[in-house]
């Protein structure tokens, strides 16, 4: 199935240069279409390559060719100069642990800060309405149900049975990030929608699909982050402050309802306390064991760590990553950590007002204390859908030529 859904994105990508907003709607649509949960991942993804990215290379190489000094921006600066420090320790990984696929999963690393890069060009091109983003949010929640519904009622066979059996009560997909990057615009920059009935159900339905994903940390940095950029706004954080509490009595009665013990066991301070040195041991004991260089400057890219947990499910216990970006960067790169989290939220904020950009960098501090979102392909949809939002306005009454 993956080389059929990488083929047909490919072959996409190819027209974009002839009718750039037809071509990256029909992306977020058959995107969207395809269930794309880390459930399914031997069906959409390949070497560590997801569906869509074949697409993103495409455009991006298209434009490059074109104009490769539109890379050479200072405003890119931070951005070239991170890649350029990965790519160093990438050798350095090759030569203390050897070429395996280990190692090359660490490219993601370098995707998720080059794939935006390469692709801003071509956003540049777009122009889309405060409508038309309401129907591609919109059409995405609902191909999301979609799979939702089929995966939770096993309508698509999962083999990891932390996927089969533990988790079919929440479903993450291609749709999750790019709802969260409209709750994010669109509440910090309401003067820019038309308060109509598709601005109303498009945010309902987004909220939907993040409640559907089942992550605190998520619920959790959406609500603070809109807090946080109302807070000059008496009106504006009122609603901030309505809609976190609408969400966590959700969330409270679903835990209850469906009777979760992971869920259940977020309300209770003990539990957080265990599963957070649970989950970050496996980098704290090999930072327990670093010498002082080591312990600044990183093991290297391709360093794995132990995760016996993983053994249940009949996964690789070796794995790149842990539940936190800040610890799996710091053994990794080191102090050079520091720069590449602000290069990735910088990058994920490009374009945007004072008030989104506040809203963003909340957001993403807080959700990469558990999550270690360089390392998931579809954080990418965050930053390509905040780029693409980047460009409502300005097209409101644009007519038809831009397509």
């Amino acid at each position: 199935m993956f080389i059929i859904f990488s083929s047909f994105f490919s072959f996409l990508g190819l027209f974009f240069t002839a009718k750039p907003k037809r071509i990256l709607w029909l992306f977020y649509f058959f995107a969207a279409a395809i269930p794309s949960s880390s459930a399914f991942e031997k069906m959409v993804s390949n070497f560590g390559v997801y569906y869509y990215e074949p697409f993103i290379f495409i455009v991006g190489m298209i434009y490059l060719l074109k104009k490769p000094r539109n890379l050479l921006n200072k405003e890119f600066g931070v951005q070239l100069l991170i890649i350029l420090v990965l790519v160093v320790y990438l050798a350095i990984g090759a030569a203390i642990y050897g070429v395996d696929k280990y190692l090359v999963r660490e490219v993601r690393l370098i995707l998720c800060i080059a794939l935006p890069l390469l692709m801003l060009p071509a956003v540049q091109k777009v122009k889309f309405t405060d409508n038309e983003i309401g129907k591609i949010v919109i059409i995405a929640s609902i191909f999301h149900f979609f799979a939702f519904y089929a995966f939770s009622n096993n309508m698509i066979s999962v083999a990891n049975v932390y996927y089969s059996e533990e988790n079919q009560y929440r479903y993450s997909g291609f749709s999750t990030y790019l709802c969260a990057a409209f709750i994010i615009f669109s509440g910090t920059n309401t003067e820019k929608f038309t308060k109509n009935i598709i601005f109303y159900i498009a945010n309902i339905l987004a909220l939907s699909v993040i409640l559907i994903a089942g992550s605190r940390i998520m619920m959790l940095g959406l609500v603070l982050s809109l807090m946080f950029a109302s807070i000059t706004n008496l009106k504006r954080f009122i609603c901030a402050v309505v809609v976190g509490l609408f969400v966590g009595v959700i969330f409270v009665y679903m835990a209850h309802l469906l009777n979760v013990d992971r869920l259940n066991s977020t309300f209770s301070l003990e539990g957080i306390v265990d599963q957070v040195v649970i989950r970050l041991s496996p980098a704290t004991n090999i930072l327990e064991r670093a010498g002082v260089i080591q312990a600044v400057l990183g093991h290297a890219l391709g360093v794995t760590f132990e995760i016996p947990w993983f053994e249940y499910q009949n996964l690789d216990t070796k794995h790149n990553t842990i539940d936190s970006a800040y610890l799996t960067l710091w053994v990794k790169i080191g102090v050079f950590a520091l720069l590449y989290v602000y290069a990735l939220i910088k990058m994920a904020a490009f374009g945007q007002s004072a008030r989104t950009r506040k809203a963003i960098y909340v957001f993403l501090f807080i959700i990469m204390i558990t999550t270690s979102i360089p390392y998931q392909p579809l954080f990418f949809v965050f930053t390509l859908f905040m780029l693409t939002l980047s460009r409502v306005g300005y097209g409101r009454n644009e007519s038809s030529h831009a397509n």
